[in-house]
């Protein structure tokens, strides 16, 4: 698009305002992975998976993860991903729709063998 997703709008909102409201539904505090504490590992890339690996272990031992550009995620499918995520001890759950794997993983600490991120922590 040339441009960063999250400052699309989507009604009166930006998509990064819309998915945070909508992930403050199940999970608090909502952080941004790519801004302040939490910036892209390589930035403008679009590589948020290493960010996610890496930073996961830093955040709590359980996060839940949404792409900015999932607009259409409800809140009652984020309330059963959640609980189903909690309820499995898995630490790589991910979500399917219609045959799709759209980006909003739950990762837990134990997904890396040191527990301290993909790569460490620096």
């Amino acid at each position: 698009m040339g441009r960063t997703n999250a400052l699309l709008k989507l009604g009166d909102k930006s998509l990064l305002g819309h998915m945070i409201q909508l992930l403050s539904t199940v999970a608090a505090p909502v952080r941004v992975v790519g801004r302040g504490e939490f910036l892209d590992l390589i930035p403008q890339k679009g590589r948020l998976g290493e960010s996610l690996l890496h930073y996961s272990p830093l955040i709590v031992d359980s996060n839940l993860f949404l792409a900015v550009d999932l607009p259409l995620l409800t809140p009652e499918f984020l309330q059963v991903f959640h609980s189903r995520f909690v309820a499995s001890r898995k630490p790589l759950f991910a979500c399917r729709i219609s045959g799709e794997f759209p980006l909003c993983p739950g990762i837990r600490k134990q997904l890396t063998a040191d527990g301290e991120g993909a790569w460490g922590r620096g």
